[in-house]
Order: C-alpha cells, then structure tokens, then sequence
C-alpha cells in the first residue's frame, strides 16, 4: 500500500470511529434520558467555497465553487443526533475556471440546545449547533498539465483526470430544523451553515503541494424516518 492510499485508508478508519463513538454516545444519552430515538435517512444539497494553493499556476489561488449534496443516515433523540454521510458527491460549478469535483464521507453531531434546557419543548422550530469531520477525495480534471508538444483531443466529451489528493477536514456550523411527527414517524426540514479547517491534506504526484483553504457552505436537506 503506497503512502498516499495508506492516508486514505487511515483518514477512513478515523472517521468510521468516531461515527461509531457519536453513535454509542447518543444510544447512552436516550437510555438515560428516556426520550423517543429517531432512526432514518437525511440528505442534503448545497453550495461551498473554498481557496486552492499550489505550485501549479493554474491552480494557485483559484476559488473553487462546489454544488452537490450527501446521503446517509440518522440516529438520535430530541437533544443530540448523529449524521453518517457514506455518499457525498460535489462538482465544480460555472463560477470555477477549473475542474474540480470530490467524493466525500463524513460524521456529524447535532446539538439542540433548546430540547438540552427544556426537556419538555414541542415546538416545531429547533435550532442546533452541529460539529464533525469530512473525509474528502479531490479529483482534478483539465488540459493545463500538458507537455506543449502534447496535442489535446478537443473531441473528447470528458477532461482526462490528471491527479487527487484527500483532504480531511474538521467541520462547525449551525442550523435551523422544523420537525413533523406523525403516526410514529418523523420528517425534519433544515437549513444549515457551516465552516470547515482542513486538518490533513495529502496529493499525488504534482499535486503533492496543493492544499485546500478553510472552506465554508450552506445548505438545506431533509431527514425522515421512524420515531421508537
């Protein structure tokens, strides 16, 4: 295993504990308090920016625009849910003169504060700090590493990939949720902001001096499921 698949694998690893240690916590905190558990599937869509430095001219200082979303699934009660993100896909939009899109795995805490000082709140409105990590697989596309002498087949639908790197990336936000109960089942609306510090960077071949500055986003998403 090359050093570059070992950082990912680890990176993952990282994350798949700490997804499970946000799940055990909040299974600790239902039995506790002795509220209703809330099992389902969120997914969400939005926008993010973040700022590329490298040693590549093309890619030095150039403001990388993403729009795309994740899927996965949801665990909690009315004071703490844990989000696992295992499907996570966002591409370059036309803001962005290059071509940058990522895969990305992530696990995320919420924290209702609300619900923590009044055990009793049934109101529809909930706002939430939330906190977690995201494991990012950067792929760069493009022309602009070409050997001048190299001709480039315009008549290709697709750029040809020229390198990757990973990107772990520690995240906090907040956000709004309106929730909906209903025969035993739940359908929360949310609209959320966050901000994220790359806290380990690794690329591939020239793009082994590349990083990603902290990046931040918006979005909105759904989560819906059953209520136990």
């Amino acid at each position: 295993m090359d050093t570059f698949n070992r950082l990912e694998y680890n990176s993952a690893k990282g994350l798949f504990f700490f997804v499970l240690f946000a799940v055990l916590m909040v299974k600790s905190c239902t039995a506790q308090a002795q509220q209703p558990l809330y099992k389902g599937i969120a997914t969400n869509f939005g926008i993010r920016s973040f700022t590329l430095t490298s040693d590549i001219p093309e890619l030095n200082n150039l403001r990388v625009v993403q729009e795309g979303g994740n899927a996965g699934f949801i665990i909690g009660n009315d004071i703490i849910q844990a989000r696992i993100h295992g499907l996570g896909y966002y591409y370059s939009s036309a803001k962005t003169s290059r071509t940058v899109n990522t895969i990305e795995i992530e696990g995320l805490g919420n924290f209702y504060p609300i619900s923590a000082i009044d055990r009793n709140y049934v109101g529809k409105l909930n706002p939430y700090i939330m906190g977690g990590v995201s494991q990012g697989f950067l792929k760069f596309h493009g022309n602009y590493l070409n050997n001048e002498n190299t001709p480039v087949n315009y008549s290709s639908g697709s750029e040809p990939l020229l390198g990757k790197m990973s990107a772990t990336v520690a995240t906090v936000g907040m956000g709004l949720e309106y929730r909906l109960h209903f025969f035993g089942t739940f359908v929360h609306l949310f609209t959320e902001a966050r901000f994220g510090k790359p806290v380990m960077m690794r690329g591939d071949d020239v793009f082994s001096n590349t990083a990603i500055s902290d990046r931040s986003s918006v979005s909105v998403g759904v989560s819906f499921g059953g209520i136990r």
